[in-house]
C-alpha cells in the first residue's frame, strides 16, 4: 500500500529465516479461500482452514496452521476495508495494494463489505442495485466516474429534490393562504 496510514500491521513470521507470508504464499492463500468460498457458508470455518493449512504446507514445503492462514485472511480482509474504504471516500490519492483485486473479486459482493441496502437520516433508504454476474476483476475506479464522484451528484441531487419539495409546499401554503 503507498500509504501506510492506519492501514493494519502485517504479520510476517519467520520460520527458518524465510518470511512465512512472501507474495507467493500470499497469492495462494487469496486462491484457496477463493476456491473454497462456497464451504464457507456451509461447513464449520476451523476444518477449513485446517484443509487449507495442509495444503498450503504441501504447495509451499513450509509448515502453516489453521491459525496462522486465518489470522493473515483477517489482516488482508482488514487491509482490504481500509484502502477500499479510502479510495471510496476521497477522489484524490487513490491506494494501490498488490492483492487488492484478487481480494476484490472475492469480498465485493459480501454484504458486510458492500450492504444491499443503507438508511439514514440524511439520504433515506437507499438499495444497491445488483451487480451484472459478467462483472470483470478490475476494481470499480476504472469506471468513467468514481464512487466518489457518483456521491457527489446523489447528494446534490437529493439537495434539489428536497429544495423542490419545499418549494411545493409553499407554493400551497400561498394559495390557501389567498383563498383565506
Amino acid at each position: 500500500v503507498d500509504d501506510d496510514e492506519n492501514l493494519p500491521e502485517e504479520e510476517t513470521i519467520a520460520v527458518g529465516g524465510e518470511k512465512m507470508w512472501t507474495t507467493e504464499t500470499t497469492l495462494k492463500l487469496i486462491n484457496e479461500v477463493k476456491d473454497r468460498k462456497f464451504e464457507f457458508e456451509n461447513t464449520m470455518k476451523k476444518f477449513i482452514w485446517i484443509k487449507i493449512a495442509e495444503t498450503l504446507s504441501s504447495q509451499c514445503n513450509r509448515e502453516f496452521t489453521a491459525k496462522n492462514c486465518e489470522t493473515k485472511w483477517k489482516s488482508l480482509k482488514q487491509t482490504y476495508k481500509v484502502v477500499l474504504e479510502h479510495n471510496n471516500s476521497t477522489g484524490k490519492n487513490k491506494r494501490q495494494w498488490e492483492f487488492f483485486t484478487s481480494m476484490h473479486d472475492i469480498l465485493f459482493t459480501k454484504p458486510e463489505i458492500n450492504p444491499p441496502a443503507t438508511c439514514s437520516s440524511y439520504t433515506g433508504l437507499k438499495i444497491r442495485k445488483p451487480e451484472p454476474t459478467s462483472r470483470s476483476s478490475t476494481p470499480s475506479s476504472t469506471h468513467s466516474e468514481t464512487n466518489f464522484q457518483v456521491r457527489r451528484k446523489q447528494k446534490a441531487n437529493a439537495a434539489e429534490d428536497r429544495h423542490k419539495d419545499k418549494m411545493a409546499r409553499q407554493d400551497k401554503f400561498l394559495a390557501l393562504f389567498e383563498k383565506l
